[in-house]
Protein backbone atom coordinates (compact mmCIF):
# COMPACT_ATOMS: atom_id res chain seq x y z
CA UNK A 1 0.00 0.00 0.00
CA UNK A 2 1.54 3.31 -1.15
CA UNK A 3 0.36 6.74 0.05
CA UNK A 4 0.97 9.99 -1.66
CA UNK A 5 2.20 12.97 -0.16
CA UNK A 6 -1.32 14.52 -1.14
CA UNK A 7 -4.02 11.33 -0.14
CA UNK A 8 -1.69 11.97 3.28
CA UNK A 9 -2.75 15.50 2.86
CA UNK A 10 -6.03 14.91 2.31
CA UNK A 11 -6.61 12.86 5.23
CA UNK A 12 -5.00 15.44 7.52
CA UNK A 13 -6.99 18.43 5.57
CA UNK A 14 -10.53 16.40 6.15
CA UNK A 15 -9.50 15.71 9.73
CA UNK A 16 -8.50 18.92 10.78
CA UNK A 17 -11.50 20.45 9.30
CA UNK A 18 -13.60 18.34 11.75
CA UNK A 19 -11.52 19.34 14.42
CA UNK A 20 -11.16 22.85 14.22
CA UNK A 21 -13.52 24.19 12.12
CA UNK A 22 -16.50 21.99 13.86
CA UNK A 23 -14.65 22.03 17.36
CA UNK A 24 -14.99 18.02 17.22
CA UNK A 25 -11.94 16.27 18.03
CA UNK A 26 -13.24 13.00 18.71
CA UNK A 27 -15.45 13.00 15.71
CA UNK A 28 -11.85 13.85 13.78
CA UNK A 29 -10.14 10.78 15.37
CA UNK A 30 -12.83 8.66 14.59
CA UNK A 31 -13.03 9.54 10.82
CA UNK A 32 -9.33 9.45 10.55
CA UNK A 33 -9.08 5.82 11.94
CA UNK A 34 -11.99 5.10 9.84
CA UNK A 35 -10.06 6.66 6.90
CA UNK A 36 -7.44 4.63 7.28
CA UNK A 37 -9.00 1.69 7.87
CA UNK A 38 -11.16 2.10 4.54
CA UNK A 39 -7.69 2.08 3.12
CA UNK A 40 -6.32 -0.69 4.39
CA UNK A 41 -8.86 -2.73 3.51
CA UNK A 42 -8.10 -2.03 -0.42
CA UNK A 43 -5.53 -4.48 0.03
CA UNK A 44 -7.86 -7.31 -0.14
CA UNK A 45 -10.57 -6.35 -2.65
CA UNK A 46 -8.95 -3.57 -4.56
CA UNK A 47 -10.94 -3.51 -7.80
CA UNK A 48 -14.26 -4.48 -6.30
CA UNK A 49 -14.36 -0.58 -6.77
CA UNK A 50 -15.47 1.30 -9.31
CA UNK A 51 -13.43 3.02 -11.95
CA UNK A 52 -13.85 6.90 -12.23
CA UNK A 53 -15.81 7.65 -15.00
CA UNK A 54 -14.48 11.13 -14.94
CA UNK A 55 -10.67 10.11 -15.62
CA UNK A 56 -9.48 9.29 -19.21
CA UNK A 57 -5.81 10.01 -18.44
CA UNK A 58 -4.45 7.73 -16.43
CA UNK A 59 -2.52 4.97 -17.33
CA UNK A 60 -3.79 2.47 -15.30
CA UNK A 61 -7.39 2.76 -14.48
CA UNK A 62 -8.20 5.38 -11.76
CA UNK A 63 -10.68 3.75 -8.88
CA UNK A 64 -12.36 5.31 -6.13
CA UNK A 65 -13.67 4.64 -2.55
CA UNK A 66 -16.01 6.99 -1.06
CA UNK A 67 -15.71 7.37 2.70
CA UNK A 68 -18.56 9.59 4.08
CA UNK A 69 -18.68 12.81 2.52
CA UNK A 70 -14.86 12.01 0.63
CA UNK A 71 -13.64 9.62 -2.53
CA UNK A 72 -10.81 8.26 -2.40
CA UNK A 73 -8.89 7.73 -5.61
CA UNK A 74 -6.08 4.92 -6.52
CA UNK A 75 -4.60 2.92 -8.71
CA UNK A 76 -4.21 -0.93 -8.61
CA UNK A 77 -0.73 -2.25 -10.45
CA UNK A 78 -1.44 -5.72 -11.40
CA UNK A 79 2.34 -5.76 -11.93
CA UNK A 80 3.96 -4.51 -9.29
CA UNK A 81 1.16 -5.89 -6.75
CA UNK A 82 0.90 -2.47 -5.48
CA UNK A 83 -1.91 -0.21 -4.61
CA UNK A 84 -1.04 3.47 -4.63
CA UNK A 85 -4.16 5.70 -3.06
CA UNK A 86 -3.66 9.34 -4.79
CA UNK A 87 -5.90 11.51 -3.14
CA UNK A 88 -8.53 12.01 -0.51
CA UNK A 89 -11.04 14.57 -1.93
CA UNK A 90 -14.39 16.22 -0.75
CA UNK A 91 -17.29 14.59 -2.81
CA UNK A 92 -18.78 18.34 -3.33
CA UNK A 93 -15.44 19.33 -5.03
CA UNK A 94 -15.16 19.28 -8.22
CA UNK A 95 -12.94 16.20 -10.25
CA UNK A 96 -9.29 17.01 -9.05
CA UNK A 97 -7.11 18.28 -12.59
CA UNK A 98 -4.27 16.69 -11.44
CA UNK A 99 -3.79 13.12 -9.34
Amino acid sequence: MILTAEAKTGLLEAANYIRFAKGEPLSADRWLAGAHKAIASLQELPKAHPVVREDVRSALPLRHLVYHTHRIFFTVDDDRLAVTVLRVHHSAQSFPEEL
